[in-house]
């Protein structure tokens, strides 16, 4: 039976990212209290979150057309999904 493992990297505020690249930064943007009419609250219950962040942060694939100009037009949704998974050993 086939079984497929997603090795993507959780996104926290806070992680690694590659040399000079914008460091992930969450917020709340709406919280429940808010909606509800709740000023000033002791505690706030996110109910929207704002998340800031490099497009090469974390678990990402870059299409063709971003290594080159001659590979114009080669946007990721012209890629097949063959190109995104492959067999794997387990050691």
């Amino acid at each position: 039976m086939i079984e497929i493992i997603d090795l993507s990297q959780e996104i926290y505020q806070g992680m690694p990212v590659y040399k000079d690249l914008p460091q992930v930064k969450m917020t709340i943007h709406n919280a429940h209290e808010e909606w509800n009419g709740i000023r000033n609250p002791a505690t706030k219950t996110p109910a929207v979150h704002k998340l800031e962040l490099g497009e090469h942060t974390g678990t990402h694939v870059d299409a063709i057309n971003h290594m080159e100009i001659q590979h114009k037009g080669k946007s990721i949704d012209t890629m097949p999904l063959s190109m995104f998974y492959t067999e794997g050993k387990v050691f």
